[in-house]
C-alpha cells in the first residue's frame, strides 16, 4: 500500500491524508491496523456492505428521494459506524 500511495501521490500531485477501506475486508481489524502502521496514515474502515449502499444511493437519486451522491454519502455516513485505526 505504501509504495502505491507514494507513486499515486507523485503522479497526481495530490496528497493522501487517510485511507478508507470498504467492503468485506474492512471487517479485518488486523489488516486495517497493519495498513495504518505501514503507510503512516489513519485508516477508516467500513461499511462492509459498500456495494449495496452504493446501489441504494443510485436508486434513491433516480427516484428523486435524494439530490446527489454527496447527499447519499452523508446519509450513509450518518447510518453506519466506522472504525478509525491510527498508525503505531
Amino acid at each position: 500500500y505504501k509504495e502505491v500511495i507514494n507513486e499515486l501521490q507523485d503522479a497526481s500531485g495530490i496528497v493522501v491524508s487517510r485511507i478508507n477501506i470498504v467492503g468485506g475486508g474492512s471487517a479485518n481489524d488486523l489488516l486495517n491496523q497493519l495498513t495504518a502502521n505501514s503507510t503512516g496514515l489513519p485508516v477508516i474502515s467500513g461499511p462492509t456492505e459498500a456495494t449495496a449502499y452504493g446501489n441504494l444511493i443510485v436508486q434513491l437519486i433516480a427516484l428523486g428521494e435524494i439530490r446527489d451522491l454527496k447527499e447519499g454519502r452523508i446519509l450513509i455516513s450518518n447510518s453506519i459506524s466506522q472504525k478509525k485505526f491510527l498508525p503505531r
